[in-house]
């Protein structure tokens, strides 16, 4: 293995775990077989966030030229690469810089990317925040082959400044990130976009803009009532990662973050504990009905980041944001694995999302050969 690869620690306790995991840990993105052993991986001389698999099987991650705020770094983009290194193009926001949270490929080969709009001159004195000030706004764009907008959506036509709620508090400016878009997801002639500072996830009307419902968050006329949940009609802390089926089904990693902690990470003493969670939505009667929720006993607290993804075999791979540490699930409940990245990573860093892959998405000798490509037959 390279000297800087990060340090790390695996267990795997018994149970249907995935054949493959893709996921991003410092400068390198990684594919783990089920024994936790690094099956192929490169090293992004740039930043690197959010890798995922494309339908044609090439890879695809988010990477940059500079560090700053969000939103601030033109040479963002996500690229896609295939297994033997080479990069096949770069898919990037029109008009506005590339976010790194999330990307998704959609059925007629077209991609939704997340941006951020600077918009000044807004008065947050309602809030207790400038009069004057700058705001950095969700923004969203479907970007066709050729590079061009065909369709886009902005935050700010449909989103008020009253839902960032308790967040407001803990906001500092000059620029001030008022809903911290972090994942987004195709279904139908709707998009499932997460924000952070909402405390919330909403599903989008494509043609009208118009938000169809709201779970998590503020209330709203489109807010949907939650049952069988113990944190009732507020289920979610600074949330990642909402995933739906198109069925109903929405899965959600829910940080439970707390604002009014400060800082990062806020630690157990403020937070509950993280959790993965799936609701079953019913649009028509206006519901989401908790009906499933994992923790790992290991894990009493995360400041960001993480996911919470199904396997083939109905089981789970949740990845707790900020804490380094990625747990396995079988359809039960039962934990089947775990990765542990805290001895390899510095402090503040996170494995942003763990993916699971079968063995219909690569063979073994796929990626030894694509290995030998990039680094020369032993």
């Amino acid at each position: 293995m390279p000297e800087d690869f990060p340090a790390y620690r695996f267990k795997r306790f018994g149970g249907p775990t995935p054949k493959w995991e893709l996921m991003t840990i410092g400068a390198y993105i990684v594919i783990f077989d089920r024994n936790g052993v690094p099956a192929w991986w490169l090293r992004e001389a740039r930043g690197v966030n959010d890798a995922k698999v494309l339908p044609d099987g090439n890879l695809a991650w988010w990477t940059n030229g500079t560090v700053g705020p969000y939103g601030t770094d033109p040479s963002a983009a996500y690229v896609e690469v295939g297994l033997g290194g080479r990069v096949k193009r770069e898919i990037r926001a029109v008009g506005l810089n590339t976010d790194l949270h999330d990307m998704q490929q959609l059925p007629n080969g077209n991609h939704i990317v997340m941006a951020y709009e600077a918009r000044s001159n807004v008065d947050l004195s309602s809030f207790d925040h400038e009069s004057d000030a700058i705001v950095f706004e969700p923004a969203l764009q479907e970007i066709d082959a050729s590079g061009g907008v065909v369709w886009s959506w902005q935050s700010a036509d449909y989103i008020g400044l009253g839902e960032t709620g308790r967040w407001w508090p803990a906001l500092r400016g000059p620029f001030y990130d008022i809903l911290h878009i972090n994942s987004v997801e195709a279904a139908g002639d709707s998009v499932i976009v997460s924000f952070r500072h909402a405390d919330a996830v909403y599903s989008i009307d494509r043609r009208s803009g118009e938000v169809n419902w709201k779970l998590g968050g503020t209330t709203t006329p489109e807010s949907l009532k939650v049952k069988n949940d113990p944190y009732g009609d507020y289920p979610f802390g600074g949330q990642h990662d909402a995933r739906y089926d198109g069925r109903g089904s929405l899965t959600v990693f829910d940080d439970q973050t707390d604002p009014d902690c400060g800082g990062r990470p806020p630690g157990p003493k403020c937070d509950r504990p993280p959790r993965a969670v799936e609701f079953k939505i019913n649009e028509k009667a206006g519901t989401a009905k908790l009906v499933s929720s994992l923790a790992d006993p290991k894990v009493d607290s995360t400041w960001c980041c993480g996911g919470a993804r199904k396997t083939r075999s109905q089981g789970w791979m949740v990845t707790w944001g900020g804490t380094a540490v990625a747990t396995g699930f079988s359809p039960d409940g039962s934990i089947t694995q775990r990765y542990d990245f805290r001895p390899g990573l510095t402090e503040g860093q996170a494995i942003y999302r763990v993916v699971p892959l079968s063995k219909s998405d690569f063979s073994s000798v796929q990626l030894r050969r694509a290995m030998d490509r990039i680094y020369g037959s032993p």
